[in-house]
């Protein structure tokens, strides 16, 4: 899976509050690069650049980092901050990557034919909005799309029933359930109202 993002960075050789905020003025973003056996690397990386890396390759992208005065790192993101108040990115977290070892990576659910769904007058009564999966870095999806169009009433998707790139595994239980269907208080309400001019015509 080709989705490597380049991101130019620049070291950041003063963390102090004052160069931070003057950063941040300049449009940049802060982040940290860390890694096994490495002290964390402080660096700062344009806005407008991240947000357009990010768009065109996924959250779950194996990037290169090419921090000038340093050298160029394969990473990627583990963490994204976001400040409460503002909903903006406060801090990034990226985490180096071997492209020959496997890691553990969240990868968000994109859920597909709920209007099917609410067609049926069903709903989904309980879902994970990420699962944990395993893979080397330049496998991992940015996403796993679960279909729920055809399920009915009481029907779910477990998780052995998801559909991963090859290599990639997820790491819960095959029969974790991700996704349940439930009947709507509205659908309820029907079937209450048919049972009960059911009962009064035999009546």
């Amino acid at each position: 899976m080709d989705k490597t993002g380049l991101l130019a960075a620049r070291l950041r050789k003063s963390t102090r509050k004052g160069d931070n905020n003057a950063l941040k003025r300049d449009g940049y973003l802060l982040a940290n690069i860390v890694g096994k056996g490495m002290d964390s690397v402080a660096i700062a990386i344009k806005g407008e650049n991240f947000h357009k890396v990010l768009k065109a390759d996924g959250r779950n992208a194996v990037f290169t980092l090419a921090v000038e005065g340093d050298k160029d790192y394969t990473a990627m993101l583990k963490d994204i901050h976001l400040e409460t108040l503002k909903n903006r990115i406060e801090h990034l977290d990226f985490q180096v990557v071997s492209l020959s070892e496997k890691i553990k990576q969240d990868v968000a659910l994109k859920v597909v034919g709920q209007e099917m769904l609410e067609s049926k007058r069903l709903l989904i009564s309980s879902m994970a909005d990420t699962v944990v999966v395993e893979g080397l870095p330049q496998d991992i999806p940015d996403e796993i799309v679960v279909d729920v169009s055809e399920l009915e009433i009481d029907e779910c998707i477990e998780a052995k029933d998801l559909t991963l790139p090859a290599g990639v595994t997820i790491d819960l239980e095959p029969d974790y359930k991700v996704i349940t269907i439930a009947g709507s208080k509205m659908q309820k309400s029907l079937e209450e109202e048919e049972a009960k001019e059911e009962g009064t015509t035999e009546a």
